[in-house]
């Protein structure tokens, strides 16, 4: 897993919470990539292949980076959050916000998602994201639900 660290190109920065994911980062290598974390699910029918692993961060990151997600994030909003089905605009039954590269836009049941500009937060996770998966991703579209 040597290959997914860089310490040469990491810096400390100005917030604890991408000091922890590049921390992460680097020891991503170490710690998180035992078999017993990862999972595979495959849908052939539905052409899905998805690769979970439950340990990728740690709980405490975990925590702060969805601390960081629900204090920082402005979700969608009026149009932007609501989709149309048979001719009718149904609000979305979550928040709803993407983040990627410029002039990128997620489109789906008549609603069109732009990207807005990365935090250096998210990127940082993708950047991590990126390196575990051995490729590179230009947006990522964010969804919380709440559950009762």
């Amino acid at each position: 897993m040597d290959k997914y660290l860089m310490k040469s190109t990491l810096s400390k920065s100005k917030t604890p919470l991408i000091d922890d994911l590049l921390e992460s980062f680097i020891k991503f290598g170490e710690q998180n990539s035992s078999p017993s974390n990862f999972k595979n699910f495959v849908d052939e029918k539905r052409g899905l292949n998805v690769d979970l692993d439950s340990k990728f961060l740690n709980s405490n990151l975990s925590r702060k980076l969805l601390q960081f997600c629900e204090q920082n994030f402005v979700y969608n909003s009026g149009r932007d959050a609501q989709i149309k089905i048979f001719n009718r605009l149904i609000d979305i039954p979550r928040k709803q916000t993407a983040f990627g590269d410029e002039g990128l836009t997620y489109k789906f049941s008549g609603t069109i998602v732009p990207a807005k500009m990365w935090t250096q937060e998210i990127r940082e996770l993708k950047n991590l994201v990126s390196k575990a998966a051995g490729c590179q991703f230009n947006f990522v579209l964010v969804n919380s639900s709440s559950f009762v």
